[in-house]
């Protein structure tokens, strides 16, 4: 358990590094938004980029106090289910964090028209699919508890219902994990996420 805890230290540090370099060197105004095809249609101030930062911080704490709260419960303990997920969503989003950063250390206003956003929607979607696949996998060895899994009043009925509940949306979440990984690879910048979501949204 002490390497994921130290896995997702680790992660947030390295984050908190680049962003500290990124601010010292980026420029003062970077892309912070893109239309459907990837253009440029909102300029901000580097500093907007620090939610990154934060969001991986809240994430990773949140999911290392979740973790910590299960370790202490004497019927059955979901801490690494917690830590793995944590760890997998903080690996994200600091691949996120890191590619935004490097795609717009150098950004020039006069090349605007040359800056393509196809990297960071790629990025986003294996990432996302890479998580749904993960997730799915470790959902079925979670134990019945109110933070983790597929949580409704029927699933949570009984032990019973609650395993044959978390086996089946992890095997969903899996398949629709295979599916977005395919589709970031055949379809181009936002449409890939476009696609990716509508499968998400059929699996669920």
């Amino acid at each position: 358990m002490k390497k994921l805890y130290n896995l997702i230290y680790g992660l947030i540090l390295a984050d908190v590094i680049l962003s500290a370099v990124f601010l010292a060197v980026a420029p003062d105004q970077i892309p912070m938004h893109f239309d459907l095809q990837g253009n440029i249609d909102r300029i901000g101030s580097k500093y907007e980029i620090l939610i990154l930062p934060v969001l991986i911080l809240v994430l990773g704490l949140g999911f290392m106090m979740a973790a910590r709260r299960e370790a202490r419960k004497p019927e059955g303990s979901n801490e690494k289910v917690l830590l793995i997920t944590g760890a997998t969503g903080v690996a994200f989003f600091t691949a996120l964090s890191s590619y935004t950063m490097l795609k717009t250390f150098n950004y020039e206003p006069s090349e605007a028209s040359q800056f393509s956003a196809d990297g960071i929607y790629r990025i986003s979607d294996l990432g996302l699919g890479l998580l749904l696949i993960i997730v799915g996998n470790i959902m079925p060895k979670a134990r019945k508890n109110s933070i983790f899994g597929l949580r409704t009043s029927w699933s949570s009925y009984n032990d019973a219902t609650w395993q044959k509940s978390q086996r089946f949306s992890g095997i969903t979440l899996v398949i629709t994990g295979i599916i977005s990984v395919i589709l970031t690879a055949l379809i181009p910048g936002i449409g890939g996420l476009m696609a990716m979501m509508g499968a998400v949204m059929i699996s669920t």
